[in-house]
This record gives C-alpha cells, structure tokens and sequence, in this order.
C-alpha cells in the first residue's frame, strides 16, 4: 500500500513540476517578447513630417475656446479615445492657439494660414481678438 502511495506521490509531483517549468517558460518567453516590443518601437525610426516651402497652415478649430481646460476623468478620456469616439464638448485651449498662429508667423515655410473656425464657439470676443493681434 505504501509503494502505491509514493508511486502517486512521484506521479503528481512530477506532473506539478512539468506545469511549474511550463509555465515559467511561457511566462519569460512572453516576457522577452514585450521588451524586444518595446525596445524595437523605441528605436524605430519614425517617419519624419516634411513640411515643403511655401505652405499652406491650416488650422480647424471645432469646440469651446477657454483659457483653462475643465478637469476631466482620465478613465473617461482613455475610453472616449480608445474606443474612437468624439467628445461631447471638445475644448480648444486658448493658449495652444495663440502658440500655434506664434510659431506659423515665424516659420519661413508657411506662407499662408487658414482659419476654419466654423465649429469653434469663443466664450468670449476677447479670445477672438487675441487670436486676432497674434495673427498681425
């Protein structure tokens, strides 16, 4: 009785080590498989924006014009974007608009900037007219 014991005993110890040294396989291949990932994709070259003379900056603003951006759920925002959806109530921030139009006024390259501001809804005309002196 006690042979047919130890004998089950070598039996499912040597079937929980099998299970062990698998799964430490599986688990360090996967491993080395995410950092080969992620070194390749940080040393990937990524394609460079050649911006050619004489260009056009468009610029298409759609949403609130604010000076400060309301605060929002960093969950809600990682879903609204991975799922592929638009916000409800996109804000364009002031600020980022202003640098923009600064740094197109600046640039040799961009000959010509065009405001589509269809979609755009400035809080106040004080924005607008911010945007405005920039832009001269």
């Amino acid at each position: 009785m006690n042979a047919l014991v130890n004998f089950f005993k070598l039996i499912l110890t040597g079937i929980w080590r099998l299970f062990t040294i698998t799964r430490s396989i599986i688990l360090n291949v996967i491993f080395i498989i995410l950092i080969l990932g992620f070194i390749t994709m940080i040393s990937a070259e990524s394609d460079r924006i050649v911006i050619p003379d004489k260009t056009a900056l468009l610029l298409n603003l759609a949403g609130d014009l604010v000076e400060q951006k309301h605060e929002i759920n960093p969950f809600d925002a990682f879903i609204v974007e991975a799922l592929g959806e638009k916000e409800e109530n996109p804000e364009v921030l002031l600020a980022d608009v202003l640098d923009v139009i600064s740094t197109a006024k600046n640039d040799d390259r961009v000959q010509i900037l065009v405001l589509q501001i269809q979609g755009l809804k400035p809080k106040r005309f004080i924005q607008i007219a911010r945007c405005g002196c920039c832009i001269e």
